[in-house]
């Protein structure tokens, strides 16, 4: 199984593998974005949000954000 993520407004998007899927860009400016999880299947819940804010320093030009899925 698979998600899209979106990371705005970077105009950034592809997918992640739901079991421990990593997605990595490299062409994310710095400063605040949203980051999306989207396509979850109707019996797929995120815990806390599937909608989160992240900043990207200049600096260290990275950052880490996880999303736990659990489906029934």
């Amino acid at each position: 199984m698979t998600f899209r993520v979106t990371v705005e407004p970077a105009g950034v998007s592809g997918t992640v593998k739901a079991d421990a899927g990593v997605f990595t860009r490299s062409d994310v400016p710095s400063g605040d974005h949203v980051v999306r999880l989207l396509d979850l299947p109707a019996r797929c819940r995120v815990e806390g949000a599937a909608e989160r804010t992240i900043t990207i320093s200049q600096a260290r030009r990275s950052a880490a954000l996880r999303f736990h899925v659990a489906c029934r």
